[in-house]
């Protein structure tokens, strides 16, 4: 069997294993007895927008196959969003019948992270460069981090100096998303916003992926607060507004990036079959 079908087999056993979580997550009403209500919704959100988001993870798999420079971009930033969400529910979800699964699932996207990034090593480069738009898109994501580190302090600051726990925290030991974010994300996007503002092949490749992953967690949060907004929870509607203004911003700089075509993969003869 060739190597591109074992890839499209594990990305579909993927998509397969979350659909099944976050089916799960919907129907049952003990997946998440044991959460907070406001955690509880928020948890039935993310089921709901993964399933959402499955058809565009199993169409970039099936594309990578095809000689389309794009899908491999794509497919990593839809792959780096379900590490991130999985991190959250495998540490931050109280233990439920789903518990494996989500480790499952954890283990099996990282790998085949892995895998696709292994068999597309020393194949990228860069044929056209547009200048302005790099320098848009970098200076996007300085923004991103250094907005979102802001908001981040701020919480924790405030939480430290009233010698409380930041909202949302009563029945969890610590915010994940702020590990995350502070810690890999953030830190991330502001570096990939360097290395484009410098025009380095690497920020070339990174600028799709990151512009994936960024929309989706932009329309996640969005979506997140709505939904809490619904049930009669805290919500700011400017806010909510303003995020799905970073969402549109996100999904305009990922098609101009995409149309202008200033990277690609080199042609080899082996590249398709992943070897």
């Amino acid at each position: 069997m060739k190597k591109t079908r074992i890839f499209q087999l594990l990305s579909l056993i993927i998509a397969i294993l979350i659909c099944l979580t976050s089916w799960q997550g919907l129907t049952s009403t003990e997946t998440y007895v044991k959460e907070t209500p406001n955690w509880a919704i928020q948890a039935m959100g993310q089921d709901l927008i993964n399933i959402c988001i499955l058809p565009f993870y199993l169409l970039s798999a099936l594309f990578i196959a095809r000689e389309n420079t794009y899908s491999p971009l794509i497919w990593v930033g839809i792959s780096f969003y379900f590490i991130y969400t999985f991190l959250i529910y495998c540490f931050d979800v109280h233990f439920n019948q789903l518990f494996l699964l989500y480790t499952l699932i954890l283990g099996l996207t990282i790998y085949s992270l892995v895998f696709l990034l292994y068999a597309y090593r020393n194949k990228f480069k860069v044929t056209k460069i547009n200048s302005m738009l790099s320098q848009l898109t970098g200076g996007y994501f300085i923004f991103v981090a250094v907005l979102f580190y802001g908001v981040w302090f701020s919480e924790i600051i405030l939480a430290n100096l009233l010698k409380t726990t930041p909202k949302g925290l009563e029945q969890l030991p610590t915010n994940p998303i702020h590990v995350l974010d502070m810690c890999i994300v953030l830190p991330g996007i502001f570096i990939s916003g360097i290395l484009l503002i410098r025009k380095t092949e690497l920020g070339y490749f990174l600028a799709p992926v990151i512009l994936t992953f960024s929309l989706l967690m932009e329309l996640t949060i969005g979506v997140l607060l709505v939904i809490i907004a619904k049930h009669r929870q805290e919500s700011q509607i400017g806010f909510i507004w303003f995020i799905f203004f970073l969402a549109l911003i996100s999904l305009v700089l990922l098609f101009y990036n995409l149309k202008n075509r200033n990277f690609a993969f080199r042609k080899c003869p082996e590249m398709y079959h992943l070897y």
